[in-house]
């Protein structure tokens, strides 16, 4: 994880990976034309178009046939192979190619909504069926930060946190354009709004079930609600899985909602009933990154040599940029990230903590407004912290985790390994870190009983670097 460039021996491992199918987006591109900037074409295209004539369908019908079996009972597929009338086919791969970006959709709410990032989203690492595959270099979010960058090459930021939705739904493109022997790019095209479709249903539907929002659809509301959640742990530095779990803790409110905002005008915290919800903004105030750790992360990518280089290309060139891997909006993004780390410099801490208390106590009462419209509607106090408790987990794989891991292993030590895959296993769990550290404690190993205290704890700081590579 801390590549230096230097090799040194390390022990080797063989991983076997499972999967329906290993077929991917990249799959099809062996039928790419003539790229016009890179002059290269796919290795199965020919200028004839007879190859590709011949094997994109029979690709195309053992991709649906095999996998989106019902797709191929639908069209009747058998007898599709022998029809004439090219229409028909043209039907059964726009439905398989509007089934593949729904998944791909969906998949990637998901990610999304757990703080998950894939370090090298290209299209050769993009299942055809939906599934998480090829992640290589990935990582989940710690502190949020959508411009949370897991893979250790990817200088431009091309592969952040932020723009995963996106890459994707460029890669269900690509798709559409590989295929295009066997179905019209114009109408493929046409169906990538279902991608965006798919993206906001699961995205806004996992979202507001973190948050206990079961009852009410708040619409534009709980979205603009949950937006400004994320912008204010952006802004103060909050870490994305223990925030959401800790929210389960605050209580629905008992006060009539306008009783709530008139505390809240007059400077008071958050009321309501069960657990302390005053304890909840505590808890999450005490657990914020400091304004020089967000400060550094909020730093440009790049040297400030290359980046003014860059910007002179753009200047003089911007079609030269494309050739170095950059854009006029990656420029931009980079400079945005060096004037938000000059101003968060200036901070004190003292600053720091008046804006952070008046983020959190703003947020957490328009939470509570909102939480009381639940229990207006009939929610169930304790069957929404099960809810939020069984969406948001409380254990994911930090880098920092595996990193500890890691370096007991390779002094042939696995206990560390064997705890952490445990922990994973339940990764919902309240117990399982008593569970284990109980077991710790009872192997005498008190650094172990400790550590497993710390698995949702805070980012190290000799951790605050840890970035992976394709080789890690």
């Amino acid at each position: 994880m801390f590549y230096t460039g230097d090799p040194k021996q390390e022990r080797c491992s063989v991983v076997l990976r499972v999967a329906p199918t290993f077929i991917r987006f990249g799959s099809f591109e062996i039928f790419k034309p003539i790229d016009s900037t890179t002059g290269r074409a796919g290795p199965s295209f020919t200028k004839d178009g007879a190859l590709q004539a011949q094997m994109l369908p029979a690709m195309l019908n053992h991709v649906i046939k095999t996998y989106f079996p019902g797709l191929w009972e639908q069209h009747n597929g058998d007898s599709l192979q022998q029809a004439s009338d090219s229409s028909q086919r043209h039907a059964m791969y726009l439905d398989f190619f509007r089934e593949v970006v729904r998944r791909t959709a969906a998949m990637v709410a998901a990610w999304q909504c757990v703080g998950f990032c894939h370090g090298v989203l290209n299209t050769d690492n993009m299942s055809i069926i939906g599934l998480t595959l090829d992640y290589g270099p990935y990582g989940f979010l710690d502190r949020y930060d959508p411009g949370y960058v897991c893979n250790h090459s990817d200088d431009s930021g091309r592969y952040d946190y932020q723009s995963q939705p996106s890459i994707c739904r460029w890669n269900c493109l690509k798709l559409a354009e590989a295929i295009q022997g066997a179905l019209p790019l114009s109408k493929a095209k046409q169906e990538l709004e279902i991608f965006d479709q798919e993206f906001d249903r699961c995205y806004w539907a996992s979202m507001r079930r973190k948050l206990g929002l079961l009852e009410v659809d708040g619409g534009e509301e709980d979205q603009e609600l949950i937006t400004d959640l994320l912008q204010v742990m952006h802004d103060t530095g909050a870490d994305f899985t223990n925030t959401f779990r800790r929210l389960a803790n605050f209580p629905m409110l008992t006060t009539h909602p306008q009783g709530e905002q008139d505390r809240q005008a007059n400077g008071a915290g958050p009321s309501g009933s069960g657990h302390d919800s005053t304890a909840v903004e505590e808890q999450l105030l005490n657990n914020l990154a400091p304004s020089e750790v967000l400060a550094q992360a909020a730093k440009p990518r790049l040297p400030i040599e290359q980046l003014q280089f860059l910007q002179m290309l753009a200047g003089k060139d911007p079609a030269i940029l494309a050739q170095f891997g950059a854009s006029a909006q990656m420029i931009q993004a980079e400079i945005e990230r060096m004037n938000a780390s000059a101003k968060l410099q200036d901070v004190t801490p003292d600053q720091k903590a008046q804006n952070d208390r008046k983020a959190w106590r703003g947020w957490l009462a328009r939470y509570g407004i909102r939480l009381h419209r639940e229990a207006e509607a009939g929610a169930d106090p304790h069957k929404r912290v099960q809810i939020m408790n069984a969406t948001n987990p409380r254990y994911i794989l930090r880098s920092w985790i595996a990193q500890q891991a890691i370096e007991k292993a390779e002094k042939g030590d696995y206990s560390e390994v064997r705890r952490v895959l445990k922990l994973l296993e339940h990764p919902f769990s309240d117990d399982i870190a008593a569970q284990i550290a109980e077991e710790s404690a009872t192997s005498n190993d008190k650094a172990a009983y400790s550590r497993t205290l710390l698995y949702d704890g805070p980012v190290p700081a000799w951790a605050a670097a840890l970035c992976v590579s394709c080789s890690s």
